[in-house]
């Protein structure tokens, strides 16, 4: 029994992870574009993206390093 939930947890924080990678890296800078931005320049585009990006992935990897460190992941 114990060795199901362990694994059911392993699945969920596994699919935690995936959609926070995910919504942040892709399906948030996507919507900035196709939404509040779209009617600004391509420079401040690729600006607002790359940083909004950027923002996520460091985000992302120091929540993963933290989490470690606790010993949650």
């Amino acid at each position: 029994m114990s060795a199901n939930v362990a694994r059911s947890m392993v699945w969920l924080k596994s699919a935690g992870i995936f959609l926070y990678f995910a919504i942040a890296t892709v399906w948030v800078p996507s919507r900035l574009l196709t939404g509040p931005l779209r009617l600004n320049s391509q420079v401040v585009q690729d600006i607002v993206a790359v940083g909004t990006w950027g923002f996520a992935l460091v985000l992302g990897m120091w929540g993963l390093r933290y989490l470690q460190r606790r010993g949650l992941i």
